[in-house]
């Protein structure tokens, strides 16, 4: 792809990243608390999904608001062709995290793993055929991220259903209680909004800046060495989902020699 497109694509992915994480007030957190104390609780998830849809819409239209217009140059990119892209690389993204808290409130993390091993094999095959048989360029990049995407979603929502089979299903009952469960996701939350608000525009500004003064180019080399320095999470972002499930489970049982 080039430090330029790599770096473009990095930008934008980045930016909607923020938002949805920005428009999610900090509710998956809540989520998995409450999810992971009782994964039979069919209602908080299907309310969380719903959630997430809603905020999904509401991104799409300001999505289509900036294209229609010229507010895509504020962003100061050459062009516009890739916000879409973005935005929906950024939704499976974020749906993919939300089904990985599912996957570790119902104790099914190492299935998921799995899953997610043997995906990236197949995919990491289909990537090297996708280098040597095409024309490879940003577009086709970007399909085959939302093919990795939607394969390891659909593998995992049938590993759910496996174990509850209702586990998205309740949508009448969550219509009904819609207003009630978002004041109690909002009650439950309100402690890590400023944060989390401060944060992704932090990062926004962050990445804006950059953007500005050091253009595409600058975007790709920085977002290649932050791939690097992912490098040494790895350990640890695979422990952490582990212990915090163990701790929910655990305070909800009243379970305290075992923590």
């Amino acid at each position: 792809l080039g430090p330029a497109v790599f770096g473009q694509m990095s930008y934008l992915n980045s930016i909607f990243q923020q938002i949805f994480s920005f428009l999610d007030l900090g509710f998956i957190n809540y989520f998995y608390t409450r999810f992971a104390s009782n994964s039979k609780d069919s209602l908080i998830s299907t309310f969380y999904i719903i959630y997430f849809f809603a905020i999904s819409g509401l991104i799409f239209l300001f999505t289509v608001v900036i294209l229609t217009t010229d507010l895509w140059l504020v962003f100061s990119i050459g062009a516009s062709e890739y916000f879409l892209y973005s935005f929906f690389w950024a939704l499976l993204f974020t749906l993919t995290l939300i089904f990985d808290k599912c996957a570790d409130a119902l104790g099914l993390t190492v299935r998921a793993e799995k899953i997610r091993i043997s995906n990236k094999i197949f995919f990491a095959f289909l990537l090297v055929f996708l280098l040597y048989s095409t024309d490879f360029n940003l577009r086709i990049y970007f399909y085959y991220m939302f093919a990795l995407y939607l394969s390891l979603l659909i593998q995992f929502y049938f590993l759910f259903i496996g174990v509850n089979e209702k586990i998205f299903s309740q949508l009448r009952e969550v219509l009904q209680k819609f207003k009630e469960l978002f004041f109690e996701f909002l009650q439950n939350s309100k402690h890590l909004i400023t944060l989390i608000s401060l944060g992704s525009i932090a990062i926004v500004i962050d990445r804006w800046l950059l953007q500005f003064v050091g253009g595409d180019e600058q975007q790709g080399f920085y977002a290649f060495a932050y791939l690097l320095a992912s490098i040494c999470m790895i350990f640890t972002s695979a422990f952490i989902p582990l212990i915090w499930r163990e701790i929910t489970f655990n305070l909800s049982a009243d379970n305290k020699p075992y923590l």
